[in-house]
């Protein structure tokens, strides 16, 4: 059984470029490149008190985004990039 990184990449094999997609954990993703195995993404993380937010900017693995994905919203990626 293949994993949804090695889906997304059978799928979009060359693929590199920006998008702007959300995820459920409040995640953007603004840059795939699946040449380096990276994604870069945006994360909102609230204070817990609720009263402030903070900004992060991240690059992680394609494989530690794409495979932590629930299965509707990865299908929701691969639709919003068709």
């Amino acid at each position: 059984m293949m994993t949804k990184s090695q889906i997304f990449k059978s799928q979009f094999p060359n693929f590199i470029g920006a998008v702007n997609f959300f995820t459920s954990d409040c995640e953007q993703l603004n840059f795939i490149n699946v040449e380096d195995d990276s994604v870069e993404f945006t994360r909102t993380v609230t204070a817990s008190c609720g009263c402030c937010s903070e900004i992060e900017e991240r690059e992680e693995s394609l494989s530690f985004i794409m495979d932590g994905m629930m299965n509707d919203e990865f299908q929701d990626l691969l639709d919003f990039l068709k």
